[in-house]
């Protein structure tokens, strides 16, 4: 019996040695788990900056041509009408002068 006991008693050191062992693994393997968890997770967040950081230029590129564009467009457009109201102006004036001079004339 006394021997039934001792083998009980070194089973169960044995199952308490092996449990923290377990426990040690299993901690161990979380924590590295957590560590490689954190470190993709920055590498995730470094690389979504980065791509923010470039779709915020390419917009801003863009936006500075459409802007170019737009002004030179505008500018066009305001010559053109600049051009053709200084045509109809001296349209009016020519004929308005040749008014006066048959009338004058008369």
């Amino acid at each position: 019996m006394l021997a039934l006991g001792e083998r009980g008693g070194d089973l169960l050191d044995r199952l308490e040695e092996a449990s923290a062992e377990t426990t040690r693994a299993v901690f161990d393997a979380s924590e590295r788990l957590t560590s490689s968890l954190n470190f993709k997770t920055g590498h995730v967040h470094d690389e979504f900056v980065e791509l923010a950081d470039r779709v915020h230029e390419m917009l801003n590129e863009r936006i500075d041509r459409i802007t170019g564009e737009f002004e030179q467009r505008s500018s066009a457009i305001v010559d053109g009408i600049s051009d053709r109201t200084e045509q109809l102006h001296d349209s009016l004036k020519n004929s308005g002068d040749s008014l006066l001079l048959e009338t004058g004339t008369a």
